[in-house]
């Protein structure tokens, strides 16, 4: 009799959490909704080997309502506030679902789940015409069972720092990572923590950028982790437009890494395993020419000297030049058949004259990655805001035509940039 009951009670319970998943409700607010899914949707691949990974899970959780996608590498997940009337869960077709949402007036937004066929029905109302407007929209999903969970992320080192300074300091940074597999550990920045500085390096065999990031408070050890550019990428384009804190923490396992916004972002990617080149070893020391360039002038020659450059070998060539005591710097670019474009700038010029080629991306990359805040706001002379307290400096030392150049800004002195020069005959 007693085993009759406890059957009957665990047939009950099942069926009560079966009904709860199958009768999930909640109502959002359309604009809410729609911006959560932008979220989630960047770890929604394209292609995927796993179909259920091109939906989107939704349930409630603590009073909201919790939206989650993942690629197997990188996983996101935001919060949303909304009315709860039944818990539940469901996954449901990323595109689809999103495209839905984002087509709905501003307004209340409901979601019911459906058991034949098993989906969700999404309902608004809003104001049209001379009268209410009401659509109804019904998706077929598939079970949160379905659905690969996240790796728990236990960590063993975490850190704090302010989301415009990471932000800047990536920008300067993960766009030098390589974007083939040939070498898998270039596809990655080195992140290095020590004390109350987090050093960022990115390379692709051909440049290097290293940038360091001031911490809210000392880590309590130093540690590493070599994260994907694609990860970082995501995370810059989730920090846009807040100004919040990011807590950083790496598991005790050392192979995923944790990044939370504030309290509506989480983001955890698979860390890379490997070693990293020794960076560091790859600044050159000693120069025998230094150029203090300003940063708009030289972006604007490079932008011009591209349309030219783009459409021949892709290269620019800088000469430094010495006038009377003035520096004089000339970029040029040249496509057969097609014609030249030159452009000249005084600059600051310490030391010898000199010359040097490189490949006009890299050139228009360096400057437009590197305009915008401190990531470094006790070093710099900027102001309070981080932006420089004058018009922006770029210091370009170099030796040989065939020596790998530096670059640094003058406002940002955490900030390196290392360029191998093209071979051309001068």
């Amino acid at each position: 009799m007693i085993l009759e009951c406890a059957s009957l009670n665990q047939t009950r319970l099942e069926n009560d959490q079966i009904s709860g998943l199958i009768g999930m409700k909640i109502t959002c607010i359309q604009d809410n909704l729609a911006r959560g899914l932008r979220v989630v949707r960047r770890a929604v691949p394209t292609r995927a080997t796993l179909p259920i990974t091109q939906n989107i899970l939704i349930e409630t959780e603590d009073a909201r309502v919790k939206l989650s996608a993942t690629d197997l590498e990188l996983s996101i997940t935001t919060w949303v506030s909304g009315q709860i009337e039944k818990t539940g869960a469901i996954t449901l077709p990323a595109r689809p679902l999103l495209d839905t949402i984002s087509s709905f007036d501003t307004g209340r937004v409901e979601f019911e789940i459906t058991d034949d066929p098993y989906g969700a029905n999404i309902q608004t109302t809003s104001q049209r015409g001379d009268g209410p407007t009401t659509i109804d929209t019904s998706l077929r999903g598939a079970p949160k069972d379905d659905f690969p969970p996240f790796p728990e992320v236990s960590p063993k080192h975490r850190v704090r720092v302010d989301s415009g300074i990471l932000r800047n300091a990536l920008d300067r940074t993960v766009f030098s990572a390589a974007s083939d597999d040939a070498r898998p550990v270039l596809t990655g920045v080195k992140m290095e923590v020590e004390g109350d500085k987090a050093t960022f390096a990115a390379a692709d065999g051909f440049r290097l950028s290293i940038e360091t990031a001031q911490l809210m408070e000392a880590a309590e050890e130093g540690f590493e982790a070599l994260i994907p550019a694609r990860a970082l990428s995501e995370l810059t384009a989730l920090m846009a437009g807040t100004a919040s804190t990011v807590e950083i923490m790496v598991s005790e396992t050392g192979g995923e890494a944790m990044f939370r916004i504030g309290d509506e972002i989480e983001m955890i990617t698979q860390l890379i395993a490997g070693t990293y080149p020794d960076y560091k070893s790859l600044v050159p020391e000693n120069t025998d020419t230094t150029m203090t360039i300003s940063l708009d002038g030289i972006a604007h020659l490079a932008r011009s000297t591209q349309v030219i450059a783009r459409e021949g070998s892709a290269i620019v060539r800088m000469v430094a030049t010495d006038i009377e005591g003035q520096g004089r710097l000339t970029l040029s670019a040249s496509a057969e058949d097609l014609g030249n474009s030159e452009g000249t700038l005084d600059i600051d010029l310490e030391g010898e004259e000199g010359k040097i080629a490189f490949n006009v991306r890299f050139l228009n990359d360096l400057v437009s990655h590197s305009q915008g805040g401190t990531s470094n706001p006790t070093e710099t002379d900027g102001s309070e805001d981080g932006s420089p307290s004058g018009p922006e400096k770029m210091i370009l030392s170099i030796s040989t035509p065939s020596s790998p150049a530096v670059f640094r800004l003058s406002s940002h002195p955490g900030f390196t940039h290392v360029v191998m020069p093209m071979y051309v005959q001068w």
